[in-house]
C-alpha cells in the first residue's frame, strides 16, 4: 500500500514537470520563425490556480543564433521607451491578446534573451 501511494505521488510530481516543447512550437507559429539549436531554456515558472494558469520562461540564445532570430523578428516587435519603465534591461516587446489568453514576449539585447509568458485567464 505504501509503495503504491509513493508511486502515485511520484507520477503526479513527474507529470507536473513543465514541458516547453509545445510552447516552443507555439512561439514559432506566433512569430513565424523556426527555433533550432543554439538556445537554452531558463527561469521556468508555472503558476496554476482554479481557472487560471500562467507559464513563463526565458529562451537564452547563443550569439549567432540570436542575431539570426532578431533579424527575423525585429520588424514585428515594438521598441521600449526606456524613459517610461523602471526595468532598463528590456529592449523590445510584443503582446498577443486572444480574449482569455494572453501571450507576452520581451527581448533583452544585452543578454540575448526572449522572455515568454503565456497567461490563460
Amino acid at each position: 500500500m505504501k509503495g503504491t501511494l509513493l508511486l502515485v505521488v511520484l507520477l503526479i510530481f513527474s507529470s507536473c514537470e513543465m514541458s516547453v516543447e509545445q510552447d516552443i512550437r507555439y512561439i514559432e507559429h506566433l512569430l513565424d520563425v523556426e527555433l533550432k539549436d543554439g538556445y537554452q531554456i531558463k527561469n521556468k515558472q508555472y503558476d496554476f490556480t482554479i481557472g487560471d494558469s500562467i507559464k513563463s520562461f526565458d529562451i537564452v540564445f547563443d550569439d549567432s543564433t540570436f542575431d539570426l532570430f532578431f533579424y527575423e523578428v525585429e520588424s514585428i516587435f515594438i521598441p521600449i521607451d526606456k524613459t517610461l519603465i523602471d526595468k532598463k534591461n528590456l529592449d523590445y516587446y510584443k503582446n498577443f491578446d486572444f480574449g482569455d489568453t494572453r501571450v507576452h514576449f520581451s527581448i533583452n539585447l544585452k543578454e540575448k534573451t526572449l522572455h515568454y509568458t503565456y497567461a490563460d485567464l
